[in-house]
């Protein structure tokens, strides 16, 4: 099964997990990158846009790559630009074409509106995307993978949501290679997570929805063990030219006792210097 993830103007952790599952499950991953020049979030300048617009070869790379699967990770921000690609992919390609994300998982009625796509996962991806591809590979059903919302007869399908992963320690290290080995510039500052989810329910966050989401559904906030961490910033370290560490937990210091543990083996066995959320 070729899978093809397409990410516009950023590395994307998310789909460097899916990434790593994926191949670890047999599938064939690989990325299409748009920088969106003058169109992102920060800098909108719609005649510059135009034309700096990478999209005629972004379709050709999706005609070369001829994947099974088409998935988008999207927030709000990038949800129109993803509309757009996964529009013109859709009508050239045909290709079923997954959204996944914040956005999504956030209206997922909405998204599965648009006649472009076809499935949309809800939540943690790893487990709906692997049973994805697992059945599209084997030309099965899709009706029982949980996370997933899917179309049938011209209507709308939604399935439970799964319980989260609650150790994280058995997801293997995230794909770096889909982002550096075509995008050397992001190997300078090394994205990591240690954990996931908050300890907090703020309103303005999306994780005050994921914690309705996961009611009854194993701890939401979970943390990886500090060997765990280690071992992949001891790997990455001596494969990648990384300069800093950039950790994205919601809330790095959330657990004092592991923090003071962590930091002291951190100076002795990686010693960079790193930035984090606290």
């Amino acid at each position: 099964m070729k899978v093809l993830f397409i990410s516009p103007s950023c590395e994307n952790m998310g789909m460097e997990y899916l990434s790593a599952v994926l191949k670890q499950a047999g599938h064939q991953v690989d990325l299409v990158y748009d920088p969106q020049l003058f169109n992102d979030t920060f800098v909108f300048s719609k005649p510059l846009s135009r034309m700096f617009s990478h999209e005629k070869r972004i379709l050709k790379e999706v005609g070369m790559h001829q994947p099974d699967l088409v998935a988008f990770s999207v927030v709000s921000d990038n949800y129109p630009w993803a509309c757009q690609r996964a529009r013109k992919i859709k009508e050239i390609y045909q290709s079923p074409i997954i959204f996944g994300g914040v956005h999504p998982s956030s209206v997922p009625e909405i998204v599965m509106k648009n006649d472009f796509v076809d499935y949309v996962v809800v939540g943690e991806g790893e487990g709906a995307l692997v049973d994805l591809a697992d059945s599209l590979d084997r030309g099965e059903p899709v009706s029982g993978i949980q996370n997933l919302w899917y179309k049938e007869d011209g209507s709308i399908k939604r399935n439970e949501v799964r319980p989260t992963i609650q150790n994280l320690d058995e997801l293997p290290f995230p794909d770096k290679d889909l982002f550096y080995r075509k995008l050397h510039f992001f190997q300078d500052g090394y994205y990591i997570m240690t954990s996931r989810g908050c300890v907090y329910r703020c309103t303005y966050c999306n994780n005050s929805l994921f914690k309705r989401m996961y009611a009854g559904k194993g701890l939401f906030f979970r943390r990886r063990s500090i060997e765990n961490v280690l071992s992949e910033l001891r790997e990455a370290k001596k494969k990648y030219n990384m300069t800093s560490i950039h950790f994205w937990d919601e809330i790095f210091i959330s657990d004092h006792e592991w923090l003071k543990e962590f930091l002291q083996r951190y100076q002795k066995e990686i010693s960079l210097p790193y930035a984090c959320c606290i």
